[in-house]
């Protein structure tokens, strides 16, 4: 009996020692950003490459101008690129957490969105400039990444529209975090007889348009797809102030992304 009572209390020793190195395996080492604190920093790093890219003849060619920029950053959070480096290696071997991360950044991008359209709605500014209403109720950030197989490809659809056959439409969004894929944008408009398709790429990050001439027929629904390739699977992607735009014509050649008129960075 007493041998065996050794045996018993051995064995629970190992199995609780076996089961402690699970659970610290399962943690987040003490050297690793906190999933709160990774947001920040990502979402600061985000800002900081949409600044690069809105002033870009500032930045474009000022190799130290950009890491002068990014160093602000750590400092503001009070960390160092080495710490933040080591924590994204971390992360991206433990994608459930990377993933829970990215969720809430694209969240912050779709208040900071909102934010801006309720200012700009508030002081009727883009309506007044551009006679243009939006048109779209639906989900104004998103999260493209071809590691996940529900995130390569976004979706979006309009029905019942009060068109007039004088109107143009316009797909309008944000880009934050494009490196070498170029995401392949389809943007149609279904009418009676017919189905009007423009397809184009996302080649750089900052603001993105495609704009559509029915040419003088009524549109009866807007439809289209984001589609982001798995040539790179650690690659992901931001869009956020994502709307659709109702154009009236006698506006429409002086908007942004149209012929007439250069592209504006974010």
């Amino acid at each position: 009996m007493k041998k065996k009572e050794v045996k018993l209390n051995h064995f629970s020793i190992g199995t609780l020692f076996f089961v402690l190195i699970l659970s610290a395996c399962s943690n987040r080492p003490s050297w690793v950003l906190s999933e709160k604190k990774m947001t920040d920093v990502l979402y600061s790093i985000h800002l900081a490459e949409a600044e690069i890219e809105e002033n870009y003849e500032l930045y474009g060619n000022n190799p130290a101008k950009r890491e002068e920029l990014l160093t602000a950053v750590f400092k503001k959070h009070k960390i160092t690129e080495a710490q933040f480096d080591t924590s994204l290696v971390w992360y991206n071997a433990h994608l459930e957490s990377y993933f829970k991360i990215c969720d809430e950044v694209v969240n912050r991008y779709a208040i900071l969105s909102d934010t801006l359209s309720a200012q700009i709605s508030k002081n009727d500014i883009l309506l007044a400039e551009h006679n243009q209403t939006s048109i779209w109720n639906g989900v104004k950030g998103y999260e493209l990444s071809p590691a996940d197989p529900a995130r390569t490809t976004i979706t979006f659809h309009i029905d019942s529209i009060d068109s007039s056959p004088e109107d143009s439409y316009k797909l309008s969004f944000c880009v934050l975090g494009l490196n070498n894929d170029q995401p392949e944008v389809r943007f149609c408009l279904t009418t009676a007889d017919t189905t009007i398709i423009n397809e184009s790429r996302i080649e750089k990050n900052g603001a993105f348009s495609s704009t559509l001439f029915p040419g003088n027929v009524k549109v009866k629904s807007i439809s289209g797809s984001i589609h982001m390739p798995g040539y790179c699977p650690e690659s992901r992607i931001v869009l956020y102030n994502f709307n659709v735009f109702q154009v009236k014509q006698a506006t429409a050649n002086s908007l942004p992304g149209s012929p007439r008129h250069r592209q504006p960075q974010l």
